[in-house]
């Protein structure tokens, strides 16, 4: 194992003036194998394992993905996002996506996810955020050639999406073509919508006064997989505002 020194850099704020301190550290160079859920995983030439002080120091985006997670940074805050919560959304198309990220940088909010594929595709759409009301914040344009498996996909909403509750990922490119359900006027969506609301129960006076709104909420409801009791009570909640 080589050892080498490592100048670390620390800056501290105070008042108005900033102090840098300058350490070092000795820290061995660590050629370590990773094996993930028994199975061995090559480490990219652009990564390093490191010793330090009898610690393993490892690259925290190589391990975390390969155990499926989203990561990402923020450069602004310094803080590393790591997402692991799961593929537990369903677009149109039934494709599974999740793990999403969202950080405010450049006045935008940039936004990543994970999208599985069982079968290399071509896809387009949007992706579109709503707060706990259902009332839309913004959307990001997705659109690509995606190999069969899952891949991140990473995009800029125009406005703050940190509040957002649901996601909806509305497909109208599949497979190169275009894709049935996303080419559908409003108003069959929205009898879409109506039908399958009644179907899960929810009150035909509450359905009939969600107007416009049905679409949105059977999207959300679907998205989400959303039990019968949470979607009566988004709907409530809707109509209430």
């Amino acid at each position: 194992m080589k050892k080498f020194t490592l100048g670390l850099l620390s800056g501290i704020m105070l008042t108005a003036s900033t102090t840098v301190i300058a350490a070092s550290l000795d820290v061995t160079l660590f050629p370590a194998k990773y094996v993930i859920n028994n199975n061995q995983v090559p480490l990219p030439e652009e990564y390093t394992s490191l010793n330090y002080n009898g610690h393993a120091y490892v690259p925290v985006r190589f391990v975390s993905e390969n155990f499926g997670a989203n990561v990402d940074y923020d450069s602004n805050l310094t803080k590393i996002l790591i997402n692991n919560e799961g593929l537990k959304f369903t677009a149109e198309n039934n494709m599974k996506f999740g793990n999403l990220i969202t950080y405010l940088a450049e006045n935008k909010t940039k936004v990543s996810f994970m999208l599985q594929s069982d079968l290399d595709n071509v896809i387009g759409g949007n992706l579109y955020f709503y707060d706990d009301s259902a009332v839309l914040l913004s959307k990001i344009s997705i659109g690509g050639e995606y190999k069969a498996g899952t891949s991140k996909i990473e995009g800029f909403a125009e406005e703050d999406v940190s509040n957002y509750k649901y996601v909806v990922l509305r497909i109208g490119m599949n497979l190169g073509k275009n894709y049935q359900p996303g080419q559908l006027t409003d108003q069959q969506r929205d009898e879409i919508a109506k039908n399958g609301l009644l179907k899960i129960g929810i009150p035909v006076n509450q359905v009939e006064k969600l107007g416009v709104k049905r679409s949105i909420l059977w999207d959300i409801i679907k998205t989400s997989n959303m039990s019968s009791l949470d979607s009566a009570k988004l709907a409530e909640k809707i109509n209430a505002r």
